[in-house]
């Protein structure tokens, strides 16, 4: 289900939880605080991405075997999908766990291709985002702006213990969701 969310109504939220004033957008020049989310705000995004699988961001892709075989170690290469974060564990078609090693831009095993793979995207667009993603975004951007917007370790301390629990909280709400991946092959 979509969040119906934007970026700047994701930030404000964030803002609202160290007790500043909102934003129009990321482009507003004059203000510091749009300034640090047009810089930040993506990496920040797509580290917490790559932290949990996320429902909102998980994919899936048969991968062709890339051209090139690797040079030992292993039988075959894919390339990984543009929009690649992270991966989520593989599984054969007898429910085993497939072997892998990441290498710069590809995926490395001994499985003949295609390969079923599933992973973690890249995620721009904030109306695809899950509830439960939002809920630990919103405390992580407090979080990683805390310090320089107030200048007080305090609100940074408090950001970090509101992180932990939305992360621990809405992380088991999403297990619930799901069959463990091993049953899904």
């Amino acid at each position: 289900m979509a969040s119906g969310y934007t970026d700047t109504a994701i930030a404000n939220l964030a803002l609202g939880h160290l007790n500043e004033k909102t934003i129009a957008d990321f482009d507003q020049t004059g203000n510091s605080n749009a300034r640090w989310f047009k810089t930040n705000y993506a990496h920040y995004r797509n580290e917490l991405l790559s932290l949990y699988p996320w429902n909102c961001a998980r994919s899936r892709v048969l991968l062709p075997e890339a051209a090139e075989k690797p040079a030992f170690g292993w039988d075959y290469a894919y390339r990984l999908p543009e929009d690649f974060l992270s991966g989520i564990p593989i599984y054969g078609d007898d429910s085993t766990e497939i072997v892998v090693e990441y290498e710069g831009d590809e995926v490395l095993t001994n499985h003949a291709g295609p390969l079923k793979f599933r992973y973690i995207k890249r995620l721009d667009d904030p109306a695809k985002f899950s509830q439960f993603f939002i809920n630990c975004l919103v405390p992580y951007l407090a979080l990683g702006m805390a310090h320089k917007v107030t200048g007080k370790n305090s609100y940074a301390q408090t950001m970090q213990l509101l992180f932990d629990d939305a992360f621990e909280k809405n992380t088991a709400l999403e297990d619930q969701q799901n069959t463990p991946l091993e049953a899904l092959y």
